[in-house]
């Protein structure tokens, strides 16, 4: 079991909210705030405690949000604020950044194995259809992107991939959208060659075709 989303979260702390509001509304205001507070206290506490990080081992390969795919390079145990914690160290594939994550919040922070087979015939789809860029102010559309490339959802990765992609048959991208656009491309195309071991050039050769103009 994985950790309870934030969207979950919110939507029972406002529905609660609303029950609490009508059902008081003969106690005065500052005690009604007070029950608020305990009530997202409580529900916060809760989701920590469903929250199951994941298990690496040293050679595995994940996906690090926003960076794509890496390899499990070493767990390392270092003393943090007087409290001695484990870290699993994360050789990202693309870039060589080390990065370290604490065992204990792969969860949290959003460390994932590589997507199976569902997720990648998800990939593929998406890749197949039609754009939806936003139609706000291109830095509000930026802005809305750069959420996607960082929520480690590689189908929200892939969305990005193909708006963009799409949006540069229309007009020039932007020097942060051409960036973007490369990052997205080296993000799906590293996570499909080693979810199916093929050679990271095959796959970009692949998905390259798929997002060609019809």
């Amino acid at each position: 079991m994985g950790p309870m989303s934030t969207g979950v979260i919110t939507a029972t702390y406002n529905i609660l909210s609303v029950i609490l509001l009508k059902s008081l509304k003969y106690i005065d205001f500052p005690s009604q705030i007070g029950y608020l507070m305990c009530i997202k206290i409580l529900l916060t506490v809760w989701s920590r405690k469903l929250e199951v990080s994941m298990s690496f081992s040293i050679g595995d390969k994940a996906v690090y949000p926003a960076h794509g795919v890496g390899v499990i390079s070493a767990i390392e145990s270092k003393e943090v604020a007087g409290t001695k914690m484990d870290f699993y160290v994360v050789q990202i594939i693309s870039s060589g950044a080390r990065l370290m994550v604490p065992t204990s919040a792969t969860s949290r922070i959003g460390l994932r194995n590589l997507s199976d087979e569902g997720a990648l015939r998800n990939v593929y789809s998406i890749l197949r259809t039609p754009r939806r860029v936003s139609q706000r102010a291109w830095n509000r559309r930026f802005r809305e992107f750069n959420d996607k490339l960082r929520t480690g959802s590689i189908s929200d990765v892939a969305e990005v991939l193909r708006d963009l992609s799409s949006l540069k048959q229309d007009k020039p991208l932007s020097f942060g959208e051409k960036n973007m656009l490369e990052k997205a491309l080296g993000m799906v195309v590293s996570e499909i060659s080693a979810a199916e071991a093929r050679a990271e050039g095959e796959v970009a050769d692949e998905v390259n075709k798929l997002l060609l103009p019809n």
